[in-house]
């Protein structure tokens, strides 16, 4: 269900609460770096999982050359 955007600062304070709430919740959220009514700034999260996405595609690849010598 999408939710009601009031637009303004409104939906700019929202927002940001929103952010608050998932990261107490224990979800992935960006780091907020300022808030105002005009807007809200945040990290890159693409930043903060760079490393893990790099060993994750790392662990794949190293099992599948794995299963492919087990094959040969």
């Amino acid at each position: 269900m999408p939710v009601p955007n009031r637009g303004g600062s409104i939906a700019i304070q929202c927002e940001f609460k929103r952010i608050q709430q998932l990261r107490e919740l224990g979800v992935s959220t960006p780091n907020v770096l300022a808030v105002s009514e005009k807007g809200i700034l945040l990290q890159d999260i693409g930043i903060q999982h760079q490393s893990q996405i790099q060993q994750l595609d790392q662990a794949l690849a190293r099992r599948k050359e794995h299963a492919e010598k087990a094959f040969a």
